[in-house]
């Protein structure tokens, strides 16, 4: 899988495309978003009152083993 911080899918279409294809992971797109909060330029200190940076990232390793082992997932995945 190749890492998500080039070009990062844009619409939550592309990013399900791009799991689904293999393209990039949750754990990548969780990072990617992660970076984008913690960014002191961006607006993720004024959006965000907590942050569960570990709870996301077991989430996301989740839905990867799910879907590595071929389970059906929900669009939002």
């Amino acid at each position: 899988m190749s890492a998500v911080s080039s070009a990062p899918p844009s619409t939550i279409r592309e990013a399900s495309a791009e799991l689904a294809d293999g393209r990039c992971s949750s754990v990548e797109l969780t990072e990617e978003a992660l970076r984008r909060i913690a960014d002191p330029a961006g607006q993720g200190r004024h959006s965000f009152i907590r942050l569960f940076r570990e709870t996301a990232l077991a989430e996301a390793r989740s839905w990867d083993a799910l879907r590595a082992a071929g389970s059906p997932l929900p669009p939002l995945a």
